[in-house]
């Protein structure tokens, strides 16, 4: 195998591991974000009471579930792209009660750049500046001895801004439902294999009239330890009576994690890819008075009959979709949402066909976010910091779609540790934007550990200190106890 830097390539992914006494990465077929649910009484000891203590529970020996015990290991793969002058960072959060070692590896289409690794301690949020001056620009993020949650945030020299939530593992599958490419409208696909091995895939793109295969994109290869970008324009653009472009994304040979970024003008927003369709979407969403756009793609073998609703803190609007009720098979929709400023998004199939689902929407200014589902509810969410390092206004977005008001606990983890603790209610069925500000910290960013009795969902919207910039993403579930634990 080939050296560098006095160390080793580890056979599952492409990257320079120490010779020393650093723990061994896991390995690189183990998904390493698994999610679930822990009882009522857990949740809510975690959010009001002992939190050391919930954590060891709760993550147990090994996250990643390994059989043997030992300290939380894993990677989040993140596609964020990028173009020339542009900056990026990455928001590493350590929540729990033991430092973490993080070790960051940059891709484009020439390679793997060497590593740089740092410490993030317990109950600590840590920014890392990255590489973002090419499209297909994409960070891996591996961690040692304390489970983290990463996302990455993108910068143009205007001052628009996109943010999204990296990936714990490559899926056989990935959906990017809002891919527009509209008069105005330019978007790329960024897809990454930090593996050893060549990945193959294939792309769909779907609209209200079409389905495209593209014939140099099936497959489309990436070599081992690289990242492409593909510009979805040169492939499908937008017809007469077709407003949406959506995106499906099917490894065949090798793994690959698979986001998306766009820009209109001068707003820009990124899409993180979505590693299931689903018969229920929830979209955390807010900060925006004027109207929103959802995208519903339907990849699945029937007709998808839609409802959709879009929920406030005090209640909820179902919206009149005319004659767009029905998604056909293959195809894919835009449903304008007017008259509901600020609403989260609950999308249904009442006939349980899966879809994919993203909401785009314009900030207090002119830039654009894109916000995917969520995926199932649960009751703990990591929502990292969605601004520059530098800041600005931030509110967390937390929609309950059950059927009981869920108390929900809060711990809003900056640079220097944890600066409040407070605890709301989400009422049933509603949707809660909240301001962090409200909590006394205006201007800092913060990330938050999202503890409910209830399954919920999580997400956040953010603006730069000059209020130029706006971006929204979905929070990162957290890991289950491994059966070591």
């Amino acid at each position: 195998m080939a050296e560098d830097d006095g160390g080793r390539m580890d056979p599952g992914l492409r990257r320079i591991v120490p010779t020393g006494d650093e723990p061994s990465p896991p390995p690189a077929d183990r998904p390493t974000g698994s999610v679930g649910r822990r009882s009522t009484a857990v949740a809510v000891v975690v959010a009001l009471v002992v939190v050391s203590g919930w954590w060891l529970d709760r993550l147990g020996a090994n996250p990643a579930g390994a059989g043997a015990a030992g300290p939380p290991t894993g990677a989040w793969f993140c596609p964020h792209g990028g173009s020339k002058g542009w900056k990026a960072w990455v928001v590493v959060t350590n929540p729990g009660p033991v430092a973490s070692s993080v070790r960051l590896t940059s891709l484009d289409a020439s390679g793997a750049s060497s590593a740089s690794t740092f410490s993030v301690p317990a109950e600590r949020q840590v920014y890392r500046s990255i590489p973002a001056g090419t499209t297909e620009a994409a960070t891996q993020v591996e961690y040692f001895g304390g489970w983290v949650g990463a996302a990455t945030v993108v910068q143009t020299p205007g001052g628009a801004l996109a943010t999204e939530r990296c990936q714990s593992a490559p899926q056989p599958a990935w959906f990017l439902p809002d891919v527009s490419t509209a008069p105005g409208r330019t978007t790329y696909l960024v897809v990454m294999n930090p593996f050893d091995t060549n990945a193959e895939f294939d792309v769909v793109f779907r609209t209200e009239d079409r389905t495209v295969s593209p014939g140099p994109l099936t497959p489309q290869v990436v070599r081992p330890g690289r990242s492409v970008a593909i510009k979805v324009n040169t492939y499908v653009l937008g017809g007469p009576h077709e407003a949406t472009v959506s995106a499906e994304m099917h490894p065949i040979i090798g793994r690959v994690i698979a986001g998306a970024f766009g820009t209109a003008g001068s707003s820009l927003r990124a899409e993180e890819g979505q590693p299931e369709a689903a018969a229920l979407q929830l979209i955390p969403a807010a900060g925006y008075g004027s109207a929103g756009f959802l995208q519903i793609d339907n990849p699945g073998s029937n007709d998808a009959r839609v409802s959709v609703a879009q929920l406030g803190p005090t209640s909820r609007r179902t919206v009149t979709t005319g004659t767009t009720t029905t998604v056909p098979v293959g195809r894919a929709i835009t449903v304008p949402l007017t008259g509901f400023p600020d609403g989260s998004v609950e999308v249904k199939t009442k006939d349980g066909a899966p879809v994919a689902a993203a909401v785009r929407f314009e900030g207090p200014v002119a830039d654009e976010a894109s916000v995917g589902a969520a995926g199932p509810p649960e009751t703990t969410w990591l929502v990292p910091a969605a601004t520059p390092p530098d800041g600005g206004t931030e509110t967390l977005v937390l929609v309950n779609p059950g059927q009981k008001s869920s108390t929900v606990g809060l711990r809003l983890i900056g640079a220097n540790g944890v600066v409040g603790a407070p605890t709301v209610v989400v009422p049933a069925g509603r949707a809660l934007p909240v301001p962090l500000s409200s909590f006394g910290v205006a201007g800092q960013p913060l990330s938050v550990l999202v503890s409910s009795v209830q399954a919920i969902v999580a997400g956040a919207v953010a603006s730069t200190s000059d209020g130029d910039g706006f971006a929204g993403t979905t929070g990162l579930p957290m890991p289950e106890r491994s059966p070591s634990g």
